[in-house]
Parts: structure tokens; C-alpha cells; sequence
């Protein structure tokens, strides 16, 4: 008898959250800001070189919820994949909790802000989305966590699958003298 053995593979996703604080106490700056919330995300670079004040990178949980998803993914029949497992992440929201995520966690512990990506791309194993937080949005919170989500997400609160968490350090003080950029990055391995 001819036996097949079949080594597992371990494929590993690498994400890292990256803030970007920038001063948006100029007319010119407000102006692109403006133009980005109207949907110009191509202006964020820009935008950036322009008016950082502070970049931080953050380390995160990926969650079991997601890794579920992911598994129902590789099992599940074309076109009868339910909308709570779809991968694509389509809102990034922010949040005031301390509490360090978990691999149980299935949405922010305090979520005050939420809305939908500004811009997508992929290159190679990369993919990576991006949100923009104009000066005058989430405004008078300590922003001290992020979450990325999928699935059934949407503007409500809490909704969708919570693909990434991440507690970030130091705070984030949002005022409208300022825009935040969240920038999450998976990398795809075989590990």
C-alpha cells in the first residue's frame, strides 16, 4: 500500500500598525486634509512629507476570530462564503482601552471612532490598508488602541470580524489641530 504524507504548512502573517501624526494647523494643511477626506487618498504621501510631527510603529494580536475566517476561507465553496468570513478589511476604527488584546479578543474594548479605509494596495506578500483621520474627526478622545476589521463590518460600532488589535504606546491625544494616519501592514510568509 503507496501511503502520501502530507507535512503542514505554516503560513504566518506579520502586522504592524503604523500612526502618523501631523500638524494640521495651516490653511494649507486643512486644505489637503479636506481634499484626502473627499476621497484624494493619492495626496496622504504628500500630505506627510509635508506635515508629520511623529510616526510610531505598533505591534499587534491577531485574533481567532480572523484566523477562523481565514480557515473557513480554505474550506468553504465558492460564492457560499458567508459575509462575517470575508478577508478583506474595509474599517479601521480607534479607541480609548488599555486593556493588552488577546487572541480571544472579538472587538475594541472602547471604540470611539471607526470609518472605512481610505486606500488599499498589495505588493507582492504585502498588503496594506490605510486610514486617514481628518482634523476634524474622533476629536477630544486619548486614542490608546486600533483595530482593523473584516467581515460584516461596517460604520456601526463593533461590527465586522476584528482582523488586528493593537494597544497603542505612547497615546494619542486626537485634537483638531491634528490628523491621524493608521497604516496596517500585513506581511504573508511560509514560515
Amino acid at each position: 500500500m503507496n501511503m502520501i504524507e502530507i507535512k503542514e504548512n505554516k503560513v504566518t502573517a506579520k502586522l504592524k500598525h503604523i500612526i502618523t501624526i501631523c500638524d494640521c494647523t495651516s490653511e494649507k494643511a486643512k486644505k489637503m486634509s479636506r481634499l484626502i477626506s473627499e476621497g484624494a487618498s493619492e495626496l496622504i504621501e504628500e500630505y506627510h512629507k509635508l506635515f508629520t510631527v511623529k510616526v510610531h510603529e505598533f505591534t499587534n494580536k491577531v485574533p481567532d476570530v480572523y484566523l477562523e475566517a481565514i480557515a473557513e476561507n480554505e474550506v468553504t465553496a465558492p460564492g457560499s462564503l458567508p459575509a462575517t468570513s470575508e478577508l478583506r478589511t474595509t474599517y479601521i476604527a480607534v479607541g480609548t482601552g488599555t486593556a493588552t488584546p488577546v487572541a480571544g479578543d472579538t472587538q475594541l474594548e472602547t471604540e470611539v471612532f471607526r470609518n472605512n479605509v481610505n486606500s488599499q494596495i498589495r505588493n507582492g506578500k504585502i498588503s496594506q490598508s490605510t486610514l486617514f483621520i481628518t482634523n476634524s474627526e474622533g476629536n477630544g478622545s486619548t486614542l490608546s488602541e486600533v483595530g482593523a476589521f473584516c467581515g460584516a463590518a461596517s460604520a456601526a460600532a463593533d461590527s465586522g470580524t476584528l482582523a488586528s488589535h493593537a494597544l497603542l504606546s505612547p497615546t494619542v491625544v486626537k485634537t483638531n489641530a491634528k490628523t491621524v494616519t493608521i497604516q496596517i501592514n500585513k506581511t504573508y510568509s511560509d514560515a
